[in-house]
Formats: structure tokens, sequence, C-alpha cells
């Protein structure tokens, strides 16, 4: 196979936002607000991703900033690139979620679909990076909590 053909290259690094609807306009402030995530879809289909803080009412996405209280909780989706069950998937996932750039939580054997929570305990500014068979997959833009 063509090593440079354009659906090769193209599934080496892809970028992701998150956007209220698949119009330029929409698309263009997704993007200046810092809705999205990088991946190497490479090794995987990364549709289903959610990465994301909620307080039980709302949920907040990349490049948004909030303010720091008792109930926020990280909230990350696991894709499932394979489309199988979650409890048939293979447990190959490990996600790292980060605080100020420093590791603040690491969680592996995750199956795909999985929905993890983490509850936050102080202020920060939170992303997510996810392996998938030991290589680099997925990687998040933050959230500030302030």
């Amino acid at each position: 196979p063509n090593l440079a053909s354009y659906k090769r290259t193209i599934a080496i690094a892809t970028t992701h936002v998150w956007a209220r609807s698949l119009t330029e306009q929409e698309i263009i402030e997704a993007v200046r607000r810092g809705r999205g995530y990088f991946a190497f879809e490479i090794f995987g289909k990364t549709d289903g991703f959610e990465f994301g803080i909620e307080d039980g009412v709302r949920l907040w996405l990349p490049g948004d900033r909030i303010k720091f209280n008792d109930d926020l909780s990280i909230q990350i989706k696991i894709p499932d690139p394979e489309k199988t069950k979650p409890s048939r998937a293979k447990k190959t996932t490990k996600i790292l979620i980060t605080q100020n750039g420093q590791p603040y939580v690491e969680r592996s054997g995750l199956r795909a679909g999985a929905l993890i929570k983490i509850k936050i305990a102080t202020a920060g500014i939170y992303g997510v990076e996810v392996t998938k068979n030991n290589k680099p997959w997925i990687f998040s833009n933050s959230i500030i909590v302030e």
C-alpha cells in the first residue's frame, strides 16, 4: 500500500472538536474555545470519546473555565473502536488524568465503552491522556477549575 496515501496520512493524527452543530460557524467557535482533542486514530477510532467535568446538573467541556465546588467530578467515556459490547471488549486502555500538567489519577485495564468518574479535590487545570495497547491514542484539551 501507498504509505503516503491521504487515507493513511489522515489516520495518523486527527483533531476533533465538540461543536453544537456541524455548521462552519459552530465548528470555528468550538476550535476557538478549545473544545477538542488530538488523536492517533491509526490505533483506533475515537468515536464516542467523552471528557468533561460535571456537578450532577451541568457538564463542562474542554476549553471551559468553572468555579471549584465540592460536587465536581471528571467524567471520561472510553471509545469503543471495534464497536463490541463493553463486557466482551479487551482491557487494553489506560487513562491518565493530569492536574496542572502533572499526573493526578491513573486507571488502567479499562474496557472499551467504560464510563469513569473521578471526584475533583482541588482547583487546577485538568486534562486527560488515553493510551491503547501501550500506544499513545487520545490527548484532550484542558478544563480550568478556578
